[in-house]
């Protein structure tokens, strides 16, 4: 997927402004689940979804999973995604997320 966005100018009588887009990126996109252990998701994302979807597959249970240390119930979905900087006019990418899980059924997906 590539992202590209067109400059543009505007002119209001003596007034002029320039206005140059954030470069754009190229990235895949990576899906997945589990229900044991941790998945880690590399920084340098622009998107991440996080789901917890608890038991819904043979061998899952539920309860909460952890993403970063912090307690992630069932049911709770969360979408995370970078910024741009104004100033340098550039992406601030998301950092490493990690997930664990021991039992409960995580989905993640995400994009960089």
């Amino acid at each position: 997927m590539i992202n590209s966005f067109k400059a543009a100018n505007i002119d209001v009588g003596s007034l002029s402004v320039s206005i140059t887009p954030a470069t754009g990126v190229t990235g895949t996109l990576t899906t997945g689940e589990a229900n044991s252990g941790t998945v880690t998701i590399p920084a340098g994302a622009l998107y991440v979804k996080i789901e917890n979807a608890g038991m819904v597959a043979s061998g899952d249970t539920p309860g909460n999973i952890t993403v970063n240390g912090q307690p992630f119930t069932p049911g709770r979905i969360e979408i995370f995604n970078a910024i741009i900087d104004p100033q340098n006019n550039e992406f601030i990418f998301l950092p490493e997320i990690e997930i664990t899980t021991s039992g409960a059924r995580v989905r993640y997906a995400y994009f960089g």
